[in-house]
């Protein structure tokens, strides 16, 4: 992702890497409802979502949702918007949900 974008930006592109990498035609159907999720988060977070950086290594899903979850938390909340905390707890529960799937 590239640096010189929004942080929110930048943690919606991380969130919509990572939906990209469980879904599509060879996804396993118990991840569709995850990505969704993911995607509907990432949308909320921000309606512009970052694009990857052709040069970064693709990463897992769950090194996407963490790397998405830390620009949150890294954002000062006066920078944000109102619901800043509330999009970090959406973020940190996907992780949550990622770990619970065994999705490292």
């Amino acid at each position: 992702m590239p640096t010189d974008v929004a942080p929110l930006d930048l943690a919606a592109g991380h969130l919509m890497t990572a939906a990209d990498l469980i879904d599509g035609p060879t996804a396993l159907p118990d991840l569709y409802g995850l990505s969704g999720l993911t995607r509907l988060t990432a949308g909320r977070v921000s309606p512009t979502p970052a694009t990857p950086d052709p040069t970064v290594p693709a990463r897992s899903f769950i090194e996407d949702v963490r790397a998405a979850l830390e620009v949150l938390d890294a954002m000062d909340p006066n920078d944000g918007p109102a619901d800043l905390a509330l999009l970090a707890w959406h973020v940190h529960e996907l992780h949550q949900i990622a770990l619970n799937q065994g999705l490292l």
